[in-house]
């Protein structure tokens, strides 16, 4: 299982033999549940977690309920990042929507990878640029794009077809920042315009 970490890790930088010997007896394993939180607003985030099995979500409490933000599955890593970073405690909380299996290394030890090996400092800057543009996109999304507009952008981002598939349609809606009821809305227009490429259109 921990080679799965190797794995994904090694996709953003090369990691050598030497490098992972000194990394691997610092990585956990962990269940949780379905409906389990894992991160919980106010507490401190002090792990990085990598999904093995499952999905979880992560949401804001705000005054008016929770607004759901972004949905990790397998292979992805989970944390609060700034709460990981800061020191300061979480502001979001991190739920699991099936029972998944999780990866687990404590903040202190990636710390020591930095210090000794660069190797591991090029890649958590490089998961931090990730972090920021997958942020900043969102923002633009929320603060350039009507709702149908961004239901549009989520069909044709590469996680739509998984969203769509495992997640309940009412965590999808706050994640795009709408009601269930615009939702179905949005879909039966995007359905109705949506215009099937003819035979002729579709050979090579």
């Amino acid at each position: 299982m921990k080679q799965l970490l190797r794995e994904i890790m090694s996709q953003t930088i090369p990691i050598s033999d030497d490098e992972w010997a000194a990394f691997e007896p610092f990585i956990h394993t962990k269940k949780v549940g379905k409906k389990e939180t894992y991160i919980r607003t106010g507490q401190y985030s002090q792990d990085i977690g990598l999904i093995v099995s499952g999905s979880m979500r992560q949401y804001h409490l705000l005054p008016d309920g929770e607004r759901t933000t972004f949905f990790f599955f397998e292979g992805d890593f989970i944390c609060d990042y700034e709460s990981f970073l800061t020191g300061n405690p979480a502001t979001i909380s991190i739920e699991a929507m099936e029972d998944c299996e999780v990866l687990f290394f404590h903040r202190d030890v990636l710390l020591r990878m930095y210090r000794l090996y660069p190797t591991y400092e090029t890649f958590g800057r490089l998961i931090a640029e990730s972090v920021y543009l997958c942020a900043m996109g969102r923002l633009n999304s929320f603060l350039l794009n009507s709702p149908e507009e961004r239901y549009r952008h989520f069909l044709q981002s590469a996680e739509s077809e998984t969203i769509l598939t495992r997640v309940p349609q009412h965590y999808i809606a706050s994640y795009l920042g709408i009601t269930p009821v615009s939702l179905s809305r949005i879909r039966a227009r995007v359905a109705k315009n949506f215009v099937k490429p003819k035979l002729s259109q579709t050979i090579a």
